[in-house]
């Protein structure tokens, strides 16, 4: 509910589907229209908030491609497969997945920001990109 009053978020139906063939430390979802699917071997609060927050993320990540790719953008600390092949779509993947995890730690800790834009710049700040 924080999500659709906070951040607008168009989900009407969210699904959650646990499938016992999948790694629990691997969790997916799916978004089409008004429905959002998380699926997972295992269900796990912070995997669910995870996986939905990247569509909170990722409209502020298309606006600001271009500065996003201007930067310089350090060793986020995650998996090298986040940046793909190292091109533009692998740069902006990385990013958002920080994002979303720097955003995932401060919504579990209850300190959810009441703007994602501010939200994005301090997030900006703190890494060096301005």
């Amino acid at each position: 509910m924080v999500c659709k009053d906070k951040f607008n978020s168009q989900f009407q139906n969210i699904q959650i589907i646990l499938n016992p063939i999948k790694c629990v430390y691997s969790a997916d979802y799916h978004a089409k229209d008004e429905v959002f699917i998380f699926s997972s071997g295992a269900f796990s609060k912070s995997s669910f908030i995870h996986e939905f927050i990247h569509h909170v993320i990722h409209p502020i990540i298309e606006r600001r491609k271009e500065e996003i790719l201007h930067c310089n953008i350090k060793d986020f600390r995650i998996d090298s497969s986040y940046y793909l092949d190292g091109g533009e779509y692998g740069k902006l993947n990385a990013f958002e997945e920080y994002m979303v995890r720097k955003f995932t730690d401060k919504f579990l800790t209850g300190d959810i920001p009441e703007n994602l834009d501010v939200f994005f710049e301090n997030e900006l700040i703190n890494i060096g990109i301005l």
